[in-house]
C-alpha cells in the first residue's frame, strides 16, 4: 500500500530490478495515467492499479507470469491492455469494470484465466484467447454487453457457470470439439 490513494499521483517509472508489483501499490491514484514498467517484473499482484481511474493503457512487459486478483480492476479509462507471451495466469477479476477496453489478444503462453476476469468490460467487442486455455471459469466475459466476436481456443474444455451471461451483441460463437462441459 505503498502508493495507494495518492490522489494526485500522475506518472509511474519504475526503473531497476524490481520483480513484483505488491499488493495494492499503486491502488486508489485516480489521477495515474501513465506507466512504465521495467521488464524485470514477474508478478503484478492483488489489487496493484485498482481502481486507477484515469490510466488509459498498460503494457505488460515480457517476463510477466502472473496478473493477480483485482490488479486492474475499475480502470474506468483503460482502453488498451498489452499481454506479454511469457504471461500464465490471470486470475479473478483482474481487469473486472473496464469500461472502455475494446479489445483483448489473450497469448497462447495463458494456460489460466480466473472468474469474472473481463466482467462489466462493456466496451469489449473482440476477446481472442489462446491455444492453452482449457477452462473458461465462470463470469469470465459476464455482462460484456458489446463483445461480437470471439475466438475460442480449440483445446477448450469448460465453459463456466454464465461465463458470457448478457453478452448480447455476440453473434456467432463455435463450441470446439474438445468442449466437455457448459
Amino acid at each position: 500500500h505503498a502508493f495507494s490513494s495518492c490522489r494526485s499521483l500522475q506518472n509511474i517509472k519504475i526503473e531497476g530490478s524490481l520483480s513484483k508489483i505488491e499488493k495494492y501499490l499503486f491502488s486508489d491514484c485516480p489521477s495515474l495515467s501513465s506507466v512504465s514498467l521495467p521488464g524485470s517484473i514477474k508478478k503484478i499482484e492483488s489489487g496493484a492499479f485498482n481502481s486507477c481511474f484515469s490510466l488509459k493503457e498498460i503494457i505488460i512487459p515480457n517476463g510477466v507470469k502472473k496478473i493477480g486478483k483485482k490488479a486492474f480492476s475499475y480502470c474506468n479509462s483503460l482502453e488498451r491492455v498489452s499481454l506479454p507471451s511469457t504471461l500464465e495466469v490471470i486470475k479473478d477479476k483482474a481487469f473486472e469494470n473496464c469500461k472502455n477496453i475494446k479489445k483483448i489478444h489473450i497469448p497462447d503462453s495463458v494456460r489460466e484465466i480466473g472468474e469474472d476476469v473481463f466482467s462489466y468490460c462493456i466496451s469489449l467487442e473482440v476477446a481472442t484467447i489462446g491455444k492453452n486455455v482449457v477452462e473458461l471459469k465462470a463470469r469470465v466475459f459476464n455482462k460484456c454487453d458489446n463483445l461480437r466476436e470471439l475466438t475460442l481456443p480449440k483445446n477448450l474444455k469448460n465453459i463456466g457457470y454464465r461465463a458470457f451471461y448478457e453478452c448480447r451483441s455476440l453473434q456467432n460463437i463455435i463450441i470446439p470439439d474438445q468442449t466437455e462441459e457448459i
